[in-house]
């Protein structure tokens, strides 16, 4: 047999350039993938990955054709035992065969599918740097927290004019302080950094690795976006705090609400799941945790003109906080309602007589509270 003169240790490391090398060595060693021997594979098993990267299939695949959901995968990964196995014969006759009925790929795809399998492993094996900064997700961020890590990025960024993808490897989240900025939703982001939500929202819940090559290109692309909105060093704090109350999930007066709680160091949840009869019941306030619920919060803003409407939604409420009290009999309910000044005497009217299960509430006509 031809010997190859270039060869890594692990297969599994090998560059483009190496791949390829072993790849024609190979077709030359089975006659262009003709006749598969198993000397070869004894010579050395991660030829194996070569071959079943050139007919296209997965290590799963290989797998349930010989019978066995490891002995593939060991074997690739040079285990001892493959020598004596009597999976060996079977294996080399399954190639023989495929190769035989489909071919063997292109080249350019059997390259394809190496660099597929190259970067999934290379992410498996990928260790991200431990965070710098402890920056809470968008949906848990106050008015006060995006401040503070707008001023981080900033001073990392020399006002938006320095564009270094270590900024987001220390941290993914600061990639929401880019889009605020920026002043696009998750969903606008995601097409200028060619991501989809799901992608964005799993890097920031720290669930998915970000691989140097991505952060490279994101934070390129992230510059493209400051280039063409003229904001490259012009970016103001005034224009990013007005972006995220026009981005923030929170409407003014949970923000208000929210924004006392964390000045009087009370413990909240906001926007609560409770578990009730296999479904989740959200809370707009829960305090101190869902884990142990003493007080809940509902707030609601009235667009209602309409007596039978504001009845309406004042019930829907009071019904929540009923569902609520069935499961907690010690909880405190209360209920915040943002109307307009000439609906004041109404609202107050309709809750004194409706509400059953509300235990203490408020009527506001302005965000003065």
């Amino acid at each position: 047999m031809q010997k190859l003169m270039t060869l890594s240790k692990d297969l599994r490391e090998m560059n483009e350039e190496q791949f390829v090398e072993v790849y024609e060595f190979l077709r030359k060693n089975t006659i262009n993938f003709t006749k598969i021997d198993k000397s070869l594979i004894r010579d050395n098993p991660q030829y194996l990955m070569i071959l079943r990267l050139s007919l296209g299939i997965s290590q799963y695949k290989l797998s349930s054709m010989l019978g066995s959901n490891q002995w593939v995968r060991h074997v690739e990964a040079g285990r001892q035992g493959y020598k004596t196995s009597k999976k060996l014969e079977k294996c080399i006759e399954i190639l023989n065969n495929l190769f035989a009925e489909r071919g063997v790929l292109p080249k350019e795809k059997i390259l394809e599918n190496w660099m597929q399998c190259k970067n999934a492993r290379d992410k498996w094996l990928y260790e991200a740097p431990k965070m710098k900064y402890d920056i809470k997700r968008f949906n848990e961020m106050s008015i006060e927290g995006f401040k503070k890590y707008f001023g981080i990025l900033s001073k990392q960024t020399k006002n938006f004019t320095k564009f270094d993808e270590k900024i987001i490897e220390l941290n993914p989240r600061f990639l929401t302080i880019y889009r605020i900025v920026l002043g696009m939703n998750i969903y606008e982001f995601g097409e200028i950094i060619d991501k989809g939500v799901s992608d964005i929202r799993r890097y920031e819940r720290f669930e998915d690795r970000m691989m140097p090559q991505t952060m490279k290109i994101i934070i390129s692309k992230i510059k493209e976006a400051f280039y063409e909105k003229n904001l490259i060093g012009k970016v103001n704090i005034d224009n990013s705090i007005k972006n995220f109350k026009k981005l923030s999930p929170f409407d003014d007066l949970e923000l208000k609400i929210r924004n006392l709680l964390e000045k009087s160091k009370i413990p909240f949840q906001i926007h609560a799941n409770l578990y009730f009869h296999e479904k989740n019941l959200n809370v707009d306030f829960i305090i101190p945790s869902i884990k142990n619920p003493l007080v809940a919060i509902e707030i609601t803003k009235l667009n209602q003109i309409k007596r039978k409407d504001i009845i309406h939604r004042i019930a829907y409420l009071d019904h929540r906080f009923q569902m609520l009290k069935k499961l907690y009999q010690d909880i405190s309910t209360i209920m915040l309602i943002k109307c307009e000044k000439f609906q004041e005497d109404l609202v107050n009217r309709i809750i004194k007589r409706e509400i059953l299960n509300t235990d203490f509430y408020f009527v506001i006509s302005g965000l003065k509270i």
